[in-house]
């Protein structure tokens, strides 16, 4: 008989009925996804083989969990009873979460299973005892953090109970094993006091002196967990399962909209794995017959899920870890950039770009597979300010089958989540990211130039000083110019800087000019359609404050000092505006080439498409210009 039960150890750390209940609440369903397909694809990865990853939803008697009995004994209301106080109704409420799922009769669980090494003794322990990770730092490609995927994967459910099982090939190490996690309140039974962490087991005995317990022998697996062992063992041959109980869904019903869900997350972050073919994607829910089934396992499954997220512009919460238009971005880059490779002193990097002359630029890094992230400070808009709007992926530990410095290098430099890159390691391979960085920016300005583009009239992104008609400096960045009239002749003015009245402190300053500020953080271009068609983009950063009243105008770059001062030669040019991307299709009104665009926000993009109504200047070359105006 198998008496393999959910243990507690004696003593232990002291853990609170909400610290138990609410840890995980600010875990979102792409964290949790992201991070358990990591997992598996890395497991794989060390095989040298294509994952297959299983996601199923299914539904159970509670009583076929193993140690069910054990996690209600150590629930009990006389267990609990030194949890009282000011929060005694919160702690009720936290506790009765427990309670609840595991007295009802069936419990859904989600069970993820791979095909990848399969999970030994070693890994296991690091896995749910120590948080550490498993992955060799010599192995570039590898991206998981056994401890990190653990966490998370607390959250996917609402008993705090984790099961693991893994069937391997390894030397020196048993062929199936097994280990479940619980975390429960710190609480007193039968007199005895208890820590929080409880362990399947077999032996009591075994987990007073470890502190986790690991199952090693076949007879001794929970019967759940040996079933799916089964069939991956029938499959694959090795690979790993987890399975967690009382799995809410992500809080949402429909099982067709659960699986689309997960499929979602998992285009979103993997999207080069998949259309690579390393990664092949299965998701199943079986309640109610079965109503639930996606795939995802080439490039128009993954086109699909991404096109249904290109809108969103921001991250829909804070849990989110990127908003889906620049996923789509990326991915549309990955597919249709002009592929380079970045020669560094760490080794080849391959990078695909395109020009986006209707975006901002953007740099995407991507590392076996999975997007890491499109905001490295390592790699500032600033520095190419000057280029054309683009968009680059890099690509690291392209070849699963060997790996280069660059591939370590990004790996020690990722936090724990794998989704930013830290630049302040002092120690190991970590160390060399800034000096990888410089290399490949570098590199990036040097070929940016030979990337086909659309016939562009600015060969470069234009840096806009803003012109004002009020003297005094504000505080958003604004450069400051004095207008010698009021006629709404745009000028120059005087760029020479006035001297201060009064001391710096205990005086009111008086009026006069001022010191020049910095340019306002805006940049703009210009590029022809044809047939006097032209897309005018203007983009602010998101260091930019709001800038008010902002005009627009388009100027000769021929006959024309490019600051406007200059009228055409006595022609006026005459715009129609066919398209705009201001709310509501807005603008307040067209005065020759000057546009009022009203009030420009920080971090937002203007797209214009402009008609020259004058023939003789549809195939001019013009540049842009924006200035700011105390009133309309």
């Amino acid at each position: 008989m198998n008496s393999t039960d959910l243990r507690f150890m004696e003593g232990g750390d002291k853990i609170a009925p909400l610290e138990c209940v609410r840890r995980y609440e600010d875990v979102g369903h792409e964290t949790i996804i992201r991070e358990l397909t990591q997992n598996a694809l890395d497991a794989a990865r060390e095989l040298k083989r294509d994952c297959d990853l299983r996601i199923e939803i299914q539904q159970i008697p509670t009583r076929d969990l193993p140690g069910i009995e054990s996690y209600k004994a150590h629930l009990t209301e006389e267990c609990m009873d030194q949890w009282t106080g000011r929060n005694q109704q919160k702690y009720d409420t936290a506790l009765n979460t427990l309670r609840g799922h595991a007295e009802e009769a069936t419990t859904v669980c989600l069970m993820i299973s791979d095909n990848g090494v399969g999970l030994n003794a070693d890994t296991m322990e690091g896995l749910i005892g120590k948080g550490d990770s498993m992955k060799k730092e010599s192995d570039g490609g590898s991206g998981g953090t056994h401890g990190v995927g653990h966490e998370t994967a607390f959250a996917a459910g609402d008993m705090n109970f984790v099961m693991y099982g893994g069937v391997n090939r390894q030397k020196g190490h048993a062929n199936r094993v097994a280990s479940g996690h619980a975390v429960f309140p710190t609480h007193i039974l039968k007199g005895i006091r208890y820590g929080g962490h409880g362990y399947l087991t077999h032996d009591a005995h075994q987990l007073t002196l470890s502190g986790v317990a690991i199952i090693e022998k076949e007879s001794e697996v929970p019967r759940l967990i040996n079933a799916e062992l089964d069939a991956i063992e029938e499959q694959s041959g090795t690979g790993s399962v987890v399975i967690i109980p009382a799995f809410h869904r992500f809080l949402i019903s429909g099982a067709e909209e659960c699986c689309e869900l997960i499929c979602e997350d998992i285009a979103k972050h993997f999207f080069v794995a998949i259309d690579q073919d390393r990664l092949n994607v299965f998701v199943y829910d079986k309640i109610g017959g079965g109503g639930g089934k996606s795939e995802l396992d080439n490039r128009d499954d993954v086109d699909r899920r991404l096109v249904r997220v290109k809108d969103e512009k921001r991250r829909r919460s804070a849990t989110q870890l990127v908003a889906g238009a620049r996923v789509h971005e990326a991915w549309k880059t990955y597919k249709e950039g002009t592929e380079r490779t970045l020669t560094t002193s760490f080794g080849p990097i391959k990078v695909r770009i395109r020009h986006t002359p209707d975006e901002v630029s953007r740099i995407c890094i991507v590392r076996a597979g999975m997007f890491i992230t499109d905001e490295c400070s390592l790699l500032p808009r600033r520095y190419f300010s000057k280029k054309l709007p683009f968009s680059a992926v890099l690509l690291f530990a392209e070849n699963p089958d060997s790996t280069v410095a660059a591939d370590n290098i990004l790996r020690a430099s990722e936090d724990a989540g794998h989704s930013r890159i830290n630049d302040s390691i002092r120690e190991g391979a970590g160390s060399k990211v800034r000096e990888l960085f410089t290399e490949i920016r570098d590199q990036l300005l040097r070929i940016l130039d030979d990337v086909p583009e659309a016939e562009s009239v600015t060969p470069e992104i234009l840096p806009i000083s803003v012109h004002t008609r009020h003297t005094r400096s504000t505080n958003t960045g604004i450069k400051a110019r004095v207008v010698p009239d009021s006629s709404g002749k745009i000028g120059e003015g005087d760029e020479r800087s006035g001297k201060r009245n009064g001391k710096r402190k205990g005086k009111k300053r008086k009026d006069g000019p001022r010191r020049l500020q910095p340019r306002i953080p805006v940049r703009t271009s210009v590029v022809a359609n044809g047939d006097g068609e032209y897309e005018v983009m203007v983009a602010t950063s998101p260091q930019a404050k709001v800038h008010r009243n902002v005009f627009l105008r388009l100027a000769l770059k021929t006959g024309s000092d490019g600051s406007c001062e200059s009228r055409l030669q006595g022609e006026e040019l005459k715009l129609e505006c066919m398209k705009s991307s201001l709310e509501g299709n807005r603008l307040h009104g067209t005065s020759g080439a000057e546009l009022h665009l009203g009030d420009l926000k920080s971090d937002s993009l203007v797209k214009l498409t402009l008609k020259v109504l004058d023939e003789q200047w549809t195939n001019a070359s013009l540049e842009a210009v924006l200035y700011e105006r105390k009133s309309a």
